[in-house]
């Protein structure tokens, strides 16, 4: 009879040489995260604590996103885990970035919206990202303007254009997170892109677009119709 040691090794090569052989799109989600568990879990089977992750936070990106504390929570997720997760999500985000700072940004908007998501849509909190951009529409820089609470993000038209100034940009784009994962714009999110809008036509800047990202999906100010 197998034991648990030849199980676990056994298990570890049968899986490796699934994914060599048919690819990543025929093996579940638990499975590929079992492929990353091997290289950080050495000596124990990994497929109770992918499967305990994936039954908790629902997938892989969520997983990535989630917190240390919450992360550790699971039987058999240490420090090491959490530390090859965040390595493995900061890679994910630098190629994503990549991608937008190459070309023109509204020739890529569906990359943008990726690239948001990734980074914002597994916050606890509000945050006002901004996306500075020059005569060529391409990404000057992106940061974060303003870290809120669960429901909202409060900062002044004023000081994203003092900001566009400073940094010589002629158009912007504004986007922050629903932590509750509806991106469902409220009607102060459409009072604050109205008054930013109106500010940057006053100075011949341009507002883009103004995204709202949910869990699982996004808003368009400007699809909408609210510039």
């Amino acid at each position: 009879m197998e034991n648990k040691k030849d199980y676990y090794i056994g298990h570890r090569k049968r899986l490796k040489d699934r994914f060599v052989k048919i690819g990543s799109k025929a093996l579940e989600d638990y499975e590929i995260l079992e492929l990353i568990l091997f290289f950080v879990i050495k000596r124990k089977d990994t497929k109770t604590i992918a499967k305990s992750l994936i039954k908790r936070f629902g997938d892989i990106g969520s997983i990535l996103a989630s917190e240390d504390k919450l992360l550790k929570e699971i039987e058999g997720v240490g420090d090491q885990v959490v530390h090859f997760f965040r390595v493995i999500k900061e890679i994910h985000q630098r190629q994503m970035r990549n991608k937008i700072i190459k070309k023109p940004i509204l020739n890529c908007l569906s990359d943008v919206i990726d690239y948001c998501s990734l980074k914002m849509s597994n916050s606890k909190r509000e945050h006002l990202r901004l996306l500075f951009l020059n005569q060529k529409n391409k990404l000057i820089i992106d940061e974060v303007h303003q870290v809120g609470t669960v429901n909202q993000v409060k900062f002044y038209p004023r000081e994203v254009i003092e900001r566009a100034l400073d940094l010589g940009a002629t158009s912007l784009i504004m986007v922050h997170n629903h932590p509750s994962g509806d991106p469902e714009p409220s009607e102060s999110d459409v009072k604050v892109t109205k008054q930013v809008y109106i500010a940057c036509d006053s100075l011949g800047l341009v507002l883009h677009d103004h995204f709202i990202i949910g869990r699982n999906s996004y808003a368009s100010m400007k699809d909408l119709g609210y510039i």
